[in-house]
């Protein structure tokens, strides 16, 4: 019965969240409409964001969770269920690191977001095999680079 109540109470807000303890990794699940938004918040309180949706639905919820910069945004693929949002996201606010897939896209959301990452000149990482800390102070250097429409 527990489980149902929390499971209601979750369903009940804006977006999902799950959070253990205070010196825990936070998980945010935002409700964007069709797509996917995941916030992913260390002790420290730095920041990753996993897709942004399909428009500006994104930007409340990130007010609503008191996020003000981000350190690294993700995209999965380059649907505009997925990167739609992230425009939006970096003419808002701080955004230090990007990264996707890979892949380049010639679709206009595609082309919004390189050029929003291009004028807030956003580091770019390239997806290779690797791992990256979050929040962890003696984490390796990102060398910055800039996605590109080609």
């Amino acid at each position: 019965m527990t489980r149902l109540l929390t499971l209601l109470a979750v369903a009940a807000l804006p977006c999902g969240a799950f959070q253990e303890q205070d010196n825990a990794v936070e998980l945010v699940f935002l409700n964007v409409g069709q797509g996917d938004a995941i916030v992913i918040r260390s002790p420290e309180g730095n920041v990753a964001l996993i897709d942004a949706g399909n428009d500006a639905e994104v930007l409340p919820l990130l007010e609503w969770l008191g996020i003000t910069a981000i350190d690294l945004v993700i995209a999965s693929h380059l649907d505009s269920d997925h990167i739609g949002g992230i425009d939006d996201v970096v003419r808002s606010m701080p955004v230090y690191n990007y990264m996707d897939n890979g892949d380049r896209g010639d679709t206009q959301s595609y082309r919004s977001l390189v050029y929003a990452l291009q004028q807030a000149q956003v580091n770019y990482i390239e997806a290779t095999s690797q791992s990256m800390a979050l929040g962890v102070p003696d984490r390796p250097p990102i060398r910055p680079r800039s996605p590109s429409l080609s």
